[in-house]
C-alpha cells in the first residue's frame, strides 16, 4: 500500500503480483486481486492519460470523486521569457487536450466565515496557511522524493539561475532512490510555499465536485511551473486533491503553457478592477 500512496503505480502492481503467488501472505486473495485491479487501472490511467470523468459530472458531481491518476502530456519544462522557468508544448496540442495531472502535496480546505468583518476572514484564512505548512512539511520529512521536488520550486529570487529540471523527475514511476536525502531547511520550503501555493477557486480554475463549496489553498509542484499571460492556452479544474490542466486553445510546439491573469468574460469594470490589483494599468 506504500507505493500505491506515494502514487508508485508500476512498481506497487508488482508487490502486489509478488504477494499473490505467497502462501505466507497475510491479506486473503480477494484484497489482493482487488489492489490488482486498481494498480492496473491507475498504471493505465497514468500512462495513456485517458480519463473519464463523465458519468460523474452526468450525475451532477453526487458520490464519490472519481479516481485519477499523475499523468504528464506532451509538455517539458524550460527557460521562460515570462519569469524564471515555464512548462511547454513538446508538439502541436489541440484545443481541449489534457497536458497533465498532478496530486497536490497537501491541501487544506475550510468554509470562511459570511461577515462584513473582514478580519475573520483573514483570520480563517491565516489558520488554513499555518495547516497547510504543517502539512506540507511533513510529506518532506516523510519522503525525499516529496522533499527534492518541492526544491525544485522558485523561492522568488534568483529566477535566471536555477536549474532547468527534466520532466521525468515528476513521474510517478521516478525513483526515489535518485532523490538524495536533503536537510530540510524551513526557511526555504516557507518562501516555496509563499510563491506557488495555489488557490482552488482562482482565475482559469474550476473546482468540481464537493470541494466547490470549500475555500482551498495547496502546493501542486508541476503546475507551479506554469506562467500566467495575457494570451492564456490552459485552464485547471479542481477534482479532490488533484489538478488538471487541459488546452483552452490550439498549442503550437515550443509554445508555453500559460494561465490567465484573470477572466476576460468579466464584466468591464471588474476585469479593470483586476487588472490593477496586478499592476497593469487599464
Amino acid at each position: 500500500m506504500g507505493y500505491l500512496k506515494l502514487l508508485r503505480y508500476s512498481v506497487a502492481l508488482d508487490c502486489f503480483k509478488s504477494a499473490l503467488l505467497d502462501p505466507q501472505a497475510s491479506i486473503n486473495s480477494e484484497s489482493l486481486n482487488g489492489f490488482l485491479d486498481k494498480c492496473k487501472k491507475l498504471e493505465f490511467l497514468s500512462r495513456t492519460g485517458t480519463f473519464d470523468i463523465s458519468e460523474w459530472v452526468v450525475n451532477g458531481f453526487r458520490g464519490k470523486s472519481p479516481e485519477l491518476a499523475e499523468y504528464i502530456g506532451a509538455v517539458e519544462i524550460k527557460k521562460s521569457e515570462i519569469s524564471g522557468r515555464g512548462l511547454f508544448a513538446t508538439k502541436n496540442i489541440d484545443c481541449g487536450t489534457l497536458l497533465l495531472v498532478t496530486k497536490a502535496i497537501a491541501t487544506e480546505r475550510g468554509i470562511l466565515p459570511q461577515s462584513n468583518n473582514d478580519d475573520l476572514a483573514e483570520n480563517a484564512k491565516l489558520v488554513m496557511w499555518k495547516d497547510l505548512i504543517n502539512k506540507v512539511l511533513k510529506s518532506a520529512i516523510q519522503c525525499r522524493k516529496t522533499h527534492h521536488l518541492i526544491c525544485t520550486l522558485s523561492m522568488g529570487e534568483d529566477e535566471d539561475a536555477l536549474q532547468v529540471p527534466d520532466i521525468s523527475l515528476y513521474r510517478p514511476e521516478a525513483e526515489e532512490s535518485s532523490f538524495s536525502d536533503e536537510k530540510l531547511d524551513m526557511g526555504k520550503i516557507l518562501s516555496i510555499l509563499d510563491v506557488n501555493s495555489l488557490v482552488e477557486d482562482a482565475i482559469s480554475a474550476k473546482v468540481l465536485g464537493k470541494n466547490s463549496d470549500y475555500h482551498g489553498v495547496g502546493l501542486w509542484v508541476l503546475a507551479s511551473f506554469i506562467n500566467h499571460s495575457c494570451n492564456p492556452n490552459a485552464r485547471r479544474l479542481h477534482i479532490g486533491d488533484y489538478l488538471i490542466v487541459h488546452a483552452s486553445r490550439d498549442v503550437k510546439a515550443g509554445e508555453e503553457i500559460t494561465f490567465a491573469y484573470f477572466d476576460m468574460l468579466f464584466a468591464t469594470e471588474q476585469s479593470e478592477g483586476n487588472g490593477e490589483d496586478l499592476g497593469f494599468s487599464v
